[in-house]
């Protein structure tokens, strides 16, 4: 058992702040309640594999709003981030991580994001 010592959300609930798994932070901006699989499969309509075509598609401000899966290598997507911009022509993306790291941005290349999406769907 980890000591409370070691443990990265020590004191988290004394402070009165929400916490979300990766699709919660969609699920509470637009009033809805789905995993990240069925937001790949339901709410976008453009979406595919992470290659080096879309790599530079996903660097451009067109992009900002996509989201970006994980695949478990079964086909189903279980974890979702958000473009929310790029940095000198690296996407920028916005996620969930979980009590130890919180809401963090990262580029696109730091984390293992292997499939893109654009939501059409707006609850």
């Amino acid at each position: 058992m980890m000591e409370k010592s070691n443990f990265k959300g020590t004191g988290w609930l004394k402070r009165k702040c929400r916490v979300f798994d990766c699709e919660g932070l969609l699920d509470h901006f637009v009033n809805t309640d789905v995993t990240a699989n069925y937001c790949y499969n339901s709410f976008c309509n453009e979406k595919g594999k992470i290659t080096d075509e879309t790599r530079a598609f996903l660097a451009t401000r067109n992009a900002a709003g996509c989201a970006v899966f994980v695949d478990d290598g079964n086909g189903t997507k279980t974890h979702v981030g958000f473009i929310v911009g790029n940095l000198n022509g690296e996407p920028l993306i916005v996620e969930a991580r979980g009590i130890a790291y919180g809401v963090t941005m990262t580029k696109l290349r730091e984390r293992p994001f292997t499939h893109w999406g654009r939501p059409a769907k707006v609850v």
